[in-house]
């Protein structure tokens, strides 16, 4: 991922990182989800119009302690946080109206 505002994460850092911006959406994906590819252009459409958004991308097979403190079962699963507090999540494909909503 190019984009600073759109970056992969990993256990040891996701916390420090979910704390360097007010709103984070944290992607939980798997390289093999097709799901997951989908909603890539959608994400990356979302953070170029949003210069207070942050998205972090969490790989479920090698990042599996954060997947687990946060339930996650199915990818993808979105989680939106506002200073560091869960505001709400998403799990399946999520249109972009979902997204819009989910981090109001």
């Amino acid at each position: 991922m190019t984009h600073s505002r759109l970056r992969d994460t990993d256990d040891s850092k996701f916390h420090e990182d979910l704390k360097s911006a007010p709103l984070v959406l944290v992607k939980f994906a798997g390289a093999w989800c097709p799901p997951c590819r989908a909603m890539q252009p959608t994400i990356e459409a979302l953070v170029n119009e949003r210069a207070d958004l942050l998205v972090l991308s969490v790989d479920v097979d090698s990042e599996q302690q954060v997947a687990q403190h946060y339930g996650v079962r199915a990818v993808p699963t979105l989680i939106a946080f506002r200073n560091g507090r869960p505001i709400g999540q998403l799990v399946g494909l999520a249109t972009r109206t979902m997204l819009d909503k989910l981090l109001m």
